[in-house]
């Protein structure tokens, strides 16, 4: 079997000094709360769900999934703050962090002897809501958790409209398209709501004989409940095949599900147990959890060349435990002791076709006959919702399988102990081989190619640099990776000059908004800030042409940092891009210095306190620079610089603008194995292009703007770019201003191919090779 050695996950921040922003388990989480509300759901749909997306073309040999419960749990935590027990999250700090996701109980399977065995018990979330970027992005590169930015919040309580109206508790909003496939922006938008009924009142005229708590209302309530109860149970146990039940239990199955059952229990009660053997992997807790549950999720990326396959895909074990349950209770007490199991408690969901959690996981609603329609809100009531507060362990995970379409003919790899075992997939109907899994419909959807932009105004901001140190950083970065021994490199960049392009880009909609030839489903994103460094690009030795790589993006809109990340590779994260108000009528008056742009995105204030990390400003862009220099100083200084630079920058802008020729993006597109947070579970080089089709206007920006780089602990952009400071000062942190050299803008129509991966590392290598090998790169010719 061949051996698993994994390429080093390579983050650009550390070659500045930086901390990378990921926490690595183990992770302690603290006084966790979470309420819970079970929700009736149909058991044939919740298996169709299993089949398209867990089980897919996966053969049983490795893995099987099935319903356990006709039941999906809907579970709103607050994390308060979010510590770790490991040195290296004890010097980043903590986050807070609001969740929400729907949870499917699952029986696990595994084919030995020509026969399903039943393996225990685990979970799956596919719809998962998080209202911290960091959260999303780690959560969906390292374990696959599909979790999408969500805004959590109470609104207005309704009382202030009617003293007999519910109190609303709970206000999830997510970024959602009114109209899929309109064109129309994203903005955000009310999913789900959770409602508290009014409290029984007797001193009402005229009399409510429609009051809960009367023996009218209480008596029907208890039969009815205990009715549908005793259906339920009977349900379950019966299992049959014509309610939809999966048919593998047996003799066997049913003594192991007892027994998974019992042991569940028993660890439940009795504690802890002493770390030792295989879990030394968590050297810094004395302690583990009894008693662990697992998530089972799927890890996929969109093939930047084919929109409908992946480039990989896996099965991803995330085993939590309970360290600790400090208090555990029903939610709605006293409205279930009237028969009403639903505690008085409503979830309220709006239903939309880019969130389709009610038809994607068979959700009951109360009219099973009638489809509820775009927009529209279905109420739903609970089962014995309960709540708890608990102290949450969270380990390293675990790769249960994975597939690369481009490595051993796309076969499922069962990944063990870093050995692989090559299993054929197992033909299923309607499953497409390599496909990229679409079951969750446009949830967490990262959008692919080709994209036009038919009105986008791009401001270019030349900023010098120390060539050496950004030569550092190239070779850093980039070309040791593709060194092998004695063999010559098969890709090879070249530093061009000493300037660092900071790009602002913003999508306009005079001529147009932006669209994709594969998923036009609306607009998606409006703004983004970029560095760019321009290279010379060779394979095999032989010069390819000029390429930029963009080491730091940041954009406005979640959907677009999960397309960027997850589609090109491109090193993006989430942030605030604003034009602050205007200070003409401000004092000062028109003679105040105007803000133009602002930049903000999370980091840690401080490093090694364990400090909170907020929203903080990194970038500004206002008038408050020095005069800007001649032109005749200007020219002298890049005339100054090394190896042609300014030859070569302006060969490249004339090939793009006078002759049309497209502008070459690289990007080390990588995500960290879930099991080794210093490994990447897959390594690419992604090729993309950008053509201009038709330049709108163009022009220098004057007077010349200054660039304020606020120092964050996360971000050393200028130790890690070598950027030539102009002065540095101190405020609320400490800004260094850079001076740009005669910056321009341009508003133009844009095209953007779909990528093409240029070169692809193969982790699996003989049995008896080294730890660290040399890598293994295969480099495919470029298209002309």
């Amino acid at each position: 079997m061949p051996r698993i050695v994994k390429p080093r996950y390579v983050d650009p921040v550390v070659f500045g000094g930086g901390q990378e922003l990921t926490y690595r388990p183990p992770l302690l989480f603290r006084e966790v709360t979470a309420r819970v509300f079970p929700l009736k759901a149909n058991i044939a749909r919740l298996a169709e769900f299993c089949a398209q997306y867990l089980n897919m073309d996966i053969p049983d040999e490795i893995v099987h999934f099935t319903p356990a419960l006709p039941y999906v749990y809907f579970m709103a935590l607050n994390y308060g703050g979010m510590s770790a027990t490991s040195v290296h999250a004890q010097r980043l700090g903590w986050v807070a962090q609001h969740e929400a996701f729907f949870l499917v109980p699952l029986a696990r399977w595994r084919r030995e002897h020509g026969k399903l065995v039943f393996k225990g018990w685990t979970t799956a979330t596919p719809f998962i809501y998080v209202d911290d970027p960091l959260s999303a992005a780690t959560g969906r590169e390292v374990y696959g958790w599909p979790k999408a930015q969500a805004w959590i919040e109470a609104d207005r309580p309704a009382w202030t409209t009617h003293p007999r109206a519910p109190t609303r508790l709970y206000t999830l909003s997510v970024d959602i398209f009114h109209d899929v496939y309109a064109g129309q922006r994203e903005p955000p938008r009310r999913l789900l709501t959770i409602d508290r009924d009014v409290v029984a009142s007797y001193a009402e005229y005229p009399l409510n004989y429609k009051c809960p708590w009367s023996i009218t209302s209480v008596i029907p309530n208890l039969y009815s409940t205990s009715l549908s109860l005793m259906e339920e149970a009977a349900d379950i146990a019966g299992h049959l095949r014509l309610r939809g039940f999966p048919d593998f239990r047996n003799a066997d199955s049913l003594m192991e599900m007892a027994r998974e059952g019992f042991r569940l229990s028993e660890q439940m009660l009795a504690g802890f147990w002493p770390l030792s053997g295989d879990d030394a992997r968590a050297p810094l807790v004395e302690d583990l959890p009894r008693f662990f549950t697992s998530t089972i999720n799927v890890k996929q990326f969109r093939a930047p060349q084919d929109p409908d396959l992946a480039c990989y895909t896996a099965l991803v074990q995330s085993d939590m435990g309970v360290d600790r349950i400090n208090q555990i209770g029903l939610l709605g007490d006293w409205d279930l002791l009237r028969g009403d199991k639903s505690g008085g408690y409503s979830l309220s969901i709006d239903r939309y076709r880019a969130q389709p959690i009610l038809d994607t996981l068979g959700v009951e609603t109360p009219n099973l006959y009638e489809r509820p329609r775009e927009g529209e809100t279905v109420t739903l009531r609970p089962s014995f919702p309960f709540w708890m507060d608990f102290d949450l362990y969270y380990g390293a995970g675990d790769v249960i399988c994975s597939r690369t379409p481009e490595l051993a003919g796309g076969r499922w790899i069962e990944e063990s102990r870093h050995v692989g075992h090559f299993m054929d997939r197992t033909p299923r109907r309607g499953v497409q081989p390599d496909a990229y899994n679409t079951a969750l419909g446009a949830a967490t959807l990262p959008i692919s190619g080709p994209l036009h932009f038919p009105d986008l105004t791009v401001q270019v901001y030349p900023l010098r640099a120390d060539p050496e140190i950004l030569a550092q950083f190239v070779t850093w970065s980039w070309t040791r990776l593709f060194e092998g021994g004695d063999e010559r490199p098969k890709l090879e960049l070249e530093l061009v000059g000493a300037f660092v392009y900071l790009i602002v880009e913003t999508v306009g909609s005079e001529h147009g908004r932006m669209w994709s030839g594969t998923e036009n489903i609306g607009q998606w994103k409006e703004r983004e800030v970029s560095f760019a460094i321009p290279v010379r690009w060779k394979l095999d030795g032989e010069l390819v042409g000029l390429a930029m790589i963009e080491p730091l993006i940041f954009t406005d809109k979640p959907r677009a940092v999960a397309t960027d990340r997850e589609v090109i590779g491109r090193n993006s994260f989430m942030a605030l891009i604003d034009s602050p108000p205007d200070v003409w009528a401000a004092p000062g008056g028109p003679q105040a210095p105007r803000n133009l742009v602002r930049v903000s995105t999370e980091s840690f204030v401080e490093l090694g306190y364990g400090l909170e990390s907020k929203s903080q400003t990194l970038i500004a862009i206002d008038e408050g620079g020095a005069p800007a220099r001649p032109r005749a100083e200007d020219c002298a200084r890049k005339d100054r610089a090394p190896g042609g630079a300014v030859e070569a920058v302006q060969a490249m802008a004339l090939e793009i603008l006078a002759r049309g020729a497209p502008l070459n993006r690289l990007s080390l597109k990588q995500y960290r194995d879930a099991a080794d947070f210093d490994r990447a579970c897959y390594q690419a080089v992604v090729h993309s292009q950008r053509r201009i089709e038709r330049v709108h206007a163009i022009g220098e920006i004057a007077p010349t703007p200054r660039i304020a780089l606020h120092r964050l602990a996360n971000y050393p952009i200028v130790e890690m770019l070598g950027l030539r400071v102009r002065q540095t000062h101190s405020g609320t942190s400490v800004v260094d201003e850079l001076e740009p050299v005669r910056p321009f803008w341009l508003r133009a129509s844009v095209g953007e191919d779909l990528g093409r991966v240029v070169a692809a590392v193969d982790p699996h290598l003989a049995p008896d090779g080294p730890d660290d090998p040399p890598r293994h790169w295969r480099s495919p010719p470029p298209q002309p």
